[in-house]
């Protein structure tokens, strides 16, 4: 599989004449999901609404996360520190 990624890596990087960076976007954390999705550009697409489905399940899980998280933040800016919080 490895083999196999690195020759579409290259071939995306050809077609795209510059650099591409190939994720597996189930294999990464949300918050690298969710900057993916803001900052990245989409390349392909195959119309089945597969791509934008896994986008909302990203963000809603995006939501959840800051929700699990937000004292933590509140305390991190609370105490200008967001080590031993």
């Amino acid at each position: 599989a490895h083999l196999a990624m690195t020759e579409l890596h290259e071939d995306l990087e050809k077609l795209c004449k510059g650099t591409v960076d190939l994720v597996d976007m189930r294999r990464v954390s949300t918050l690298l999901q969710k900057e993916i999705i803001f900052q990245g550009k989409r390349i392909y697409d195959d119309g089945t609404g597969g791509a934008d489905a896994f986008e909302i399940l990203v963000m809603s899980l995006y939501q959840d996360l800051n929700e699990e998280r937000k004292d933590i933040i509140r305390d991190g800016i609370k105490s200008g520190s967001f080590y031993n919080v």
